[in-house]
């Protein structure tokens, strides 16, 4: 039986399994992108107050694109494609940077929300104005003009 060469360059794969593997490898690389951009639909979704259905539906997504770069570095490995393997692993490392980015401005956004003018200030009925601000006695609004 003879022993098949490695794949080299452009030579179109010749087994299922050379197919399969260059398939994940690439689907790895293309899900790196999709995690970033999953990342930064997540920071989006969080700091314009989107639905909360957007970030449900992000999360699951973001999760599993990281586990396919994952499974594309391992199809690189099991492959014999070294230099591949180097550049998922590169690609995933700042994936996770991006990441954490990420989750550093979700954190700022959620620790530092926004002043909605409604609530922080003391508009309402006029019997409200003595408990929601300290009234000056001497003041004279006619004063002022």
């Amino acid at each position: 039986m003879e022993q098949q060469e490695q794949n080299i360059g452009g030579v179109p794969p010749t087994s299922n399994k050379e197919k399969w593997l260059k398939g994940l490898t690439i689907a790895g690389y293309a899900c790196s992108g999709l995690t970033v951009v999953g990342f930064i639909v997540l920071v989006c979704a969080v700091v314009g107050d989107w639905s909360k259905a957007v970030e449900i539906i992000t999360l699951p997504i973001v999760f599993f694109s990281l586990l396919m770069s994952v499974a594309g570095i391992a199809a690189s490995l099991i492959g014999k494609r070294w230099l591949l393997a180097g550049g998922g692993c590169g690609c995933l490392v700042l994936t996770l940077i991006i990441g954490f980015l990420a989750a550093i401005l979700v954190g700022v956004g959620q620790h530092h929300p926004p002043k909605r003018l409604d609530l922080d200030t003391c508009i309402g009925e006029v019997e409200e104005w003595d408990t929601c601000m300290v009234v000056n006695e001497n003041w004279d609004p006619e004063e002022q003009n």
